[in-house]
């Protein structure tokens, strides 16, 4: 009796002590970030479902899953990027490539004059100036892009093709075109 007594108290303390852990969130645990996760809506990836079924219903071809593209991708030596795996997935081993474009858009209008900088007095601008961020610029026979306008709009800050920084009045700087839009680099190194 005394055996069978001694064993339903350590049954107890054992299911009390499993029912604490069940109890107790991944934070309690160490884990906050799957925390975080857990509370985090999954409608985006929903959203690309629905695109991925409704695109192979629509072109008709086949789904290919990631470990197949590294796969393919680490046997014909590539690098890890988009373009490389776009090629890999369409079959690609040996063909002769395009260059790789990058795709950057640029609003048209910052419609914003005024920004409020905590600690400063607002900054209100009361015109639009003639040069706007990543307009194509001539100066001293370089092109360079904008980078932004100071000094009340008569002075450029601008960025050259090498990355570096110079200031110029707006007397030396000649306007090529306005880079609003969309903007494409073709990117230097090969795929």
């Amino acid at each position: 009796m005394i055996i069978l007594e001694y064993w339903l108290i350590t049954l107890a303390k054992r299911t009390h002590s499993i029912a604490r852990w069940r109890n107790r969130t991944a934070k309690e645990f160490g884990y906050p970030k799957i925390a975080i996760r857990a509370n985090q809506t999954l409608k985006v990836v929903t959203f690309m479902n629905i695109v991925r079924k409704q695109m192979i219903e629509l072109l008709k071809c086949h789904c290919t899953f990631g470990v197949i593209t590294k796969y393919h991708r680490i046997r014909l030596g590539l690098a890890k990027s988009h373009v490389n795996d776009a090629f890999v997935i369409a079959g690609g081993n040996t063909q002769l490539r395009s260059q790789e474009l990058t795709v950057t858009q640029i609003r048209i209008n910052n419609r914003s004059l005024q920004t409020n900088r905590k600690g400063f007095k607002p900054s209100i601008r009361c015109q639009r100036y003639t040069y706007q961020p990543n307009d194509l610029v001539l100066y001293n026979h370089l092109l360079c892009r904008v980078k932004g306008v100071f000094n009340y709009g008569k002075w450029v800050r601008l960025v050259t093709s090498k990355g570096s920084i110079v200031n110029s009045n707006l007397k030396k700087v000649k306007l090529i075109t306005h880079g609003k839009g969309l903007y494409f680099t073709l990117n230097s190194s090969p795929p």
